[in-house]
């Protein structure tokens, strides 16, 4: 007579294999979504310099761009201080650039053209919790480059 069924080593082999492709999925969701949430940042701050740029060149006012690593946020203030607004970083997302104390300011006048003061052009975001980076170059011409780490 034939048993129907399933040894328990059957059993056993199908429960190791459904775990370890569900710590390997686990795995690559994580990756995943730290990775969306840098390219989210840089989608952020990508708007935010165009809109600056944008508004000096149409609106005929300098724009001074604040990058400020104490407090993890980007400000613009226009030349007639009636204009300005930041991007706050989330928890997690660090802001820094090499040298400056802890701020560092750009300048966005009326031909697009940007200028900086403390010769620092360069920035990054540092993902804390998924260790991702990306950094950022602001062109004298006023062309903001971004590459993902």
């Amino acid at each position: 007579m034939k048993n129907k069924g399933f040894t328990i080593v059957e059993l056993l082999v199908v429960i190791l294999i459904m775990g370890l492709l569900a710590g390997i999925s686990i795995f690559s969701y994580r990756s995943l979504f730290s990775r969306s949430r840098m390219e989210e940042a840089v989608n952020e701050v990508n708007a935010f310099y165009e809109g600056v740029n944008r508004r000096a060149v149409t609106q005929g006012y300098r724009y001074t761009i604040q990058m400020d690593r104490v407090n993890d946020l980007l400000k613009y203030i226009s030349s007639d201080g009636l204009k300005q607004d930041s991007l706050v970083f989330r928890d997690g997302l660090d802001l820094d650039f090499s040298g400056g104390v802890g701020s560092v300011q750009l300048t966005v006048y009326v031909d697009g053209f940007v200028r900086d003061e403390d010769g620092i052009r360069n920035f990054t975001l540092l993902d804390t919790v998924s260790g991702e980076s990306a950094s950022f170059y602001i062109s004298p011409l006023g062309v903001l480059e971004a590459r993902l780490q």
